[in-house]
């Protein structure tokens, strides 16, 4: 059964992954965090602004995602303090979004993608590639929310 603070815990995660996804990606971007910035500076490396996009999706930082290692570590954070019913809203509701963000940011690069006929794809895709020509703006996929309050946010 399905229930109002359901539908409460569903819109308070959304704000909290949408919130989290700008931070992990800023945190990318900032050389104090080692690690985390080289592997994520290998994919701006991948798809500079003179070409953002290929023929094939360009992965030379590997099997690895820094991304997917601290939403790991935070969903074992949460089930620490969350209830049960809580805890599995948020991971089927945070995975769902994390695939999605993953799929399409695969898709944003390709020449070709079979989305490209989608304005709705287009719009989002542009939005990302002037993140890989100023790296500074736009960390958010979706919801472009948290980078007009962070005034990150550069539009088309």
């Amino acid at each position: 059964m399905f229930f109002l603070s359901d539908i409460l815990i569903v819109g308070a995660t959304y704000i909290c992954m949408t919130a989290y996804e700008n931070i992990i990606h800023r945190l990318a971007h900032n050389k104090k965090t080692g690690l985390y910035y080289e592997w994520h500076k290998q994919h701006h490396i991948d798809y500079p602004p003179n070409k953002p996009e290929s023929d094939i999706y360009i992965n030379t930082s590997g099997f690895h995602n820094h991304f997917i290692y601290s939403i790991l570590i935070s969903w074992y954070v949460l089930y620490k303090i969350l209830s049960l019913r809580t805890f599995i809203i948020f991971v089927s509701e945070t995975s769902l979004y994390a695939f999605s963000v993953d799929y399409l940011h695969k898709q944003f690069h390709l020449k070709n993608s079979w989305l490209k006929r989608c304005t709705w794809f287009q719009k989002y895709k542009q939005i990302h590639l002037i993140h890989h020509m100023n790296p500074r703006k736009n960390f958010n996929f979706y919801d472009t929310s948290f980078d007009k309050m962070n005034n990150t946010y550069k539009s088309i």
